[in-house]
C-alpha cells in the first residue's frame, strides 16, 4: 500500500512541475530528517526545491538548513523516491498550492491584458 501511495504523489508532483523545477519559499518548505549532527541527533533540513533531471529522468530534490542555505549532496542527486511517504506527501501539498497559485496569476495576467486591449481601443474615428 505505502508503495501505491509513494507512486501516487511522485505523479502528483510531477504533473505540478511547469519548466522542470519548482522552487519552495522558506515558509512553505518541507522539513525533513537527514543525517546525524555532531552531537549525534537527526539534522531537520528542508526541501528546497524539486526537478526533473534530463540525464538520469529521475525526480529530485534539493535541501536547505534553516537559513536558507542550500546544503550540497555527498552522493550526487537526491532522487524524491527516497523520501519516505509522510514527506512526499507534505512535498505533493506544497507542489498543489504552488500551481493552484501560478495557475491564479496566469488568469489574472490574462483578464489584466484583455483589460488593457478593451482601454487602448479607439473610441472613435481616428483624426488623421
Amino acid at each position: 500500500m505505502a508503495v501505491i501511495k509513494k507512486d501516487k504523489y511522485l505523479k502528483d508532483i510531477a504533473s505540478h512541475l511547469h519548466k522542470g523545477a519548482l522552487y519552495f519559499e522558506a515558509k512553505d518548505r518541507p522539513a525533513v530528517q537527514m543525517g546525524r549532527g555532531s552531537d549525534g541527533k537527526p539534522l531537520t533540513v528542508y526541501v528546497s526545491s524539486v526537478s526533473f533531471d534530463q540525464e538520469s529522468g529521475q525526480l529530485t530534490y534539493k535541501v536547505a538548513d534553516a537559513q536558507g542555505a542550500e546544503l550540497p549532496s555527498a552522493h550526487g542527486l537526491r532522487p524524491l523516491v527516497g523520501l519516505d511517504v509522510n514527506t512526499l506527501s507534505r512535498v505533493s501539498d506544497t507542489a498543489r498550492k504552488y500551481a493552484e497559485l501560478r495557475s491564479l496569476r496566469e488568469r489574472n495576467m490574462v483578464t489584466i491584458n484583455a483589460r488593457l486591449k478593451a482601454v487602448r481601443k479607439p473610441v472613435g474615428p481616428s483624426v488623421g
